[in-house]
């Protein structure tokens, strides 16, 4: 018979867990993109709870689907929604998303920063400020022009678990 997997204790957002597996080991797993998970020892995980870092939890489930899907609606639970009135923006707000979508562009992503920079263009700011509507249009001027189909640098395993792990966030 398989031994469930062990949920010891979460971080609040759900974002890392510690679990003990099959052999009685007890693992660190950091939020996504900070780490790949690590063993750890059972005192220190106590001092954390102790310390208000991590929630108890100590639930045996059957297997990390289910594990995932308990530590999702936890976190969808104890985590207030955020609600961003994206006309409410200011010209800082933009600027400080266009540097977002600067960074989406510069990983190659075309997309994502597309979107975000024509969403932008429909704020109250972009109409009523011309240098925000300025720095807008000539963002989308560049993201238009063909972008290298090659990246420089593959991405490494560190990235590619994160960027799966955000997707399957924000899926849920």
């Amino acid at each position: 018979m398989v031994k469930p997997v062990t949920l010891v204790a979460m971080a609040p957002s759900g974002a890392t867990l510690v679990v003990r597996d099959t052999d009685d080991r007890t693992w660190l797993h950091p939020s996504p993109g900070a780490g790949q998970p690590r063993l750890i020892d059972p005192d220190r995980v106590e001092r954390a709870i102790a310390y208000g870092d991590l929630e108890r939890i100590d639930q045996d489930f059957a297997d990390w689907e289910e594990l995932d899907a308990f530590r999702q609606e936890r976190a969808r639970r104890v985590t207030p929604q955020i609600i961003v009135d994206i006309d409410a923006f200011d010209a800082h707000d933009v600027e400080r998303h266009l540097e977002v979508a600067e960074r989406w562009l510069a990983e190659g992503d075309v997309d994502r920063p597309r979107k975000l920079a024509f969403r932008l263009l429909r704020t109250p700011v972009a109409h009523s400020d011309e240098g925000v509507h300025e720095r807008l249009v000539d963002f989308l001027e560049r993201v238009g022009e063909p972008v290298q189909a090659l990246r420089s640098r593959p991405r490494t395993e560190l990235q590619v678990a994160a960027r799966a792990r955000w997707r399957q966030l924000r899926a849920a």
